[in-house]
């Protein structure tokens, strides 16, 4: 569970107001040895909240300006992304982000 390699999973780049560009860091070892790598969606913005998804169509975390997940190499050499239990294999990240609210002014 350490010979996982960072390039086997590809980061979407943004392509349009409501999307960003993910960042993807190769962070540590976890208690059983496995690769660790954090990948992270950021909105660049207080007022507007990110949201991952994972191989272009998995929800992945959300909710925040900036989320974060962690991903871990399993000894089948693929990462995988663990929530409430169940761990799916992930090869693509791409990053939304919400709409900020428009500021009226009222006379």
């Amino acid at each position: 569970c350490n010979m996982c390699r960072a390039t086997s999973v590809s980061l979407t780049p943004a392509d349009g107001p409501l999307t960003t560009t993910p960042e993807k860091e190769v962070v540590s070892v976890n208690g059983q040895g496995c690769q660790q790598m954090r990948v992270t969606c950021n909105s660049r913005s207080a007022n507007s909240d990110s949201f991952m998804e994972f191989n272009g169509g998995i929800d992945g975390p959300s909710g925040t300006p900036v989320v974060t997940a962690t991903l871990v190499c399993f000894p089948d050499k693929n990462w995988y992304y663990t929530e409430g239990g169940v761990s799916r294999a992930v090869t693509e990240v791409s990053c939304g982000k919400t709409a900020e609210p428009v500021e009226r002014e009222f006379i």
